[in-house]
């Protein structure tokens, strides 16, 4: 069983305990505080559908192969992303870590995001 909340901090990555072999990504919005200037300066929501169009576009821009094979079910204060094909969600897991880190970072993939995938 995984549940791992250091590898991709302040994301979360973990096995479902009900289903086997399905894995979740979450982060919830204590997590993301320092990201709510970078989505303001672009126009964008800073909470968990803001997240999941950043996942998105990171999906897009660097792991396309995993676009048909993961799910989102994000709510306004959280962030999630399930599969499972547990790399695909480690692979997504290590983008959005960085670009909670790397605000330049973020801001690209805000502005490379689809609009409707923002709200």
């Amino acid at each position: 069983m995984i549940h791992d909340e250091t590898t991709y901090a302040p994301l979360t990555l973990y096995e479902d305990d009900h289903e086997p072999g399905n894995y979740g990504l979450t982060m919830t919005d204590d997590a993301w505080d320092d990201a709510h200037d970078v989505f303001e300066e672009c126009d964008a929501d800073g909470n968990g559908y803001g997240w999941e169009g950043v996942a998105r576009q990171a999906i897009r821009a660097h792991c396309p192969d995993a676009t048909d094979r993961i799910e989102f079910d994000s709510e306004a204060s959280m962030f999630a992303a399930y599969s499972a094909d547990l790399d695909a969600l480690r692979r997504l897991g290590a983008v959005l870590q960085q670009a909670v880190r790397d605000h330049r970072l973020l801001a690209e993939l805000i502005r490379g995001a689809e609009p409707e995938w923002l709200d």
